[in-house]
């Protein structure tokens, strides 16, 4: 897919830092390359099954961050469900996919000027729940 998603996370609608060991821990074992500002992740043995995601490497608290050219592995979205599990944590993408949170919380956590352009959140509890959002975008 050659896409972006976008991960943030907000309290009270202004955007909210959260532990990078969080989404460290969620794709650790899929991290074959790093640079200060991406990671490289593969899901298979070649090539063909990397994606980039795009976050402060070094930081230990993180706000946001995106993945470009999602792989269709559910790994990928087992990992970005426990991310999105945490208060305040949001999925993004352009099209015609709704927000999609993975804790009922965050809902009433997001901007008000998101969800007026994005349409109400959803939430997703299953990993191929995101997998099946964002292909209809």
């Amino acid at each position: 897919m050659s896409f972006d998603l976008y991960i943030g996370s907000f309290h009270v609608g202004e955007p909210q830092s959260f532990q990078a060991r969080v989404l460290n821990d969620a794709i650790n074992p899929y991290i074959v390359g790093k640079e200060p500002t991406c990671y490289v992740l593969r899901f298979s043995g070649d090539e063909s099954s990397d994606c980039d995601l795009y976050v402060d490497t070094e930081a230990e608290r993180i706000s946001n961050f995106s993945i470009n050219r999602p792989v269709s592995d559910e790994r990928l979205y087992v990992a970005l469900l426990q991310v999105l599990q945490l208060p305040g944590t949001v999925m993004y993408i352009s099209g015609d996919c709704p927000p999609l949170v993975g804790n009922y919380h965050s809902m009433a956590e997001l901007p008000p000027d998101m969800v007026e352009s994005l349409g109400k959140p959803v939430l997703i509890t299953k990993p191929h729940e995101i997998r099946e959002y964002i292909s209809r975008a």
